[in-house]
């Protein structure tokens, strides 16, 4: 499966919540295995994550109903241009960028948000595991 599938199947989403969970997760162990291979390190895509987790906790700390409040919108926002800033310093992070991007886009509600958390969730847990087992392979 190549990238650009991901990418239009998000596009093509009203919102991330829409988003079946099954193929998410199928999608993000793509995304994790093809950024691995590109070279991707761990603290490059934990740099995002890290953002992300502050968001959720500030999301969750609020008891938000649906709505996403100002300031919280412009957070997410912001990992637009973080993921831009860490993709120029590392090249290996484009296809990465490239999922993100549109993903943001389709984030409308606490509850489109808490997915995309997952969607990333996922990311980072199978990039770890092909990064042990590329390891364990390797001894």
């Amino acid at each position: 499966m190549a990238i650009e599938d991901i990418v239009n199947r998000i596009k093509n989403l009203k919102s991330f919540e829409e988003y079946d969970t099954e193929q998410m997760i199928k999608d993000a162990e793509e995304v994790a295995e093809k950024i691995h291979n590109d070279g991707a390190k761990t603290n490059q895509i934990r740099k995002i994550h890290t953002h992300i987790t502050k968001i959720y906790s500030a999301v969750s700390s609020r008891n938000l109903e649906n709505s996403i409040p100002e300031d919280i919108r412009d957070e997410i926002l912001f990992i637009k241009p973080l993921m831009a800033y860490n993709t120029v310093r590392n090249s290996n992070l484009s296809k990465l960028k490239r999922v993100i991007d549109p993903s943001i886009d389709k984030i409308k509600t606490v509850e489109s948000f808490e997915k995309f958390k997952k969607f990333y969730d996922s990311i980072v847990a199978y990039f770890k595991y092909n990064e042990e087992n590329n390891r364990r392979g390797n001894r």
